[in-house]
């Protein structure tokens, strides 16, 4: 199972976590994991009962995450937008 990690924990990023919500397929092929966001001042704060993990610049992505996470998200968006 993949974790979920939405960059930016803002108007759209919120948008987001909600669309990751609806999809049938969220918490049996990935969970969200939380938010990466640069305003330090959310850090370990909670969103929606998301926690802010991390800024940019301090978190690591690999290449493997990078590639698998936006096929993923753009996967699921694809199909939100059909369902409506």
């Amino acid at each position: 199972m993949q974790k979920l990690y939405i960059i930016g924990a803002g108007g759209f990023g919120r948008e987001v976590l909600g669309w990751a919500r609806q999809c049938p397929l969220c918490g049996s092929e990935w969970i969200i994991g939380g938010f990466i966001d640069d305003n330090d001042r959310l850090i370990g704060k909670q969103i929606h009962g998301v926690e802010v993990m991390s800024n940019l610049e301090d978190y690591y992505i690999s290449g493997e995450e990078v590639n698998s996470s936006c096929k993923t998200i753009s996967d699921k968006i694809m199909y939100l937008n059909s369902l409506s």
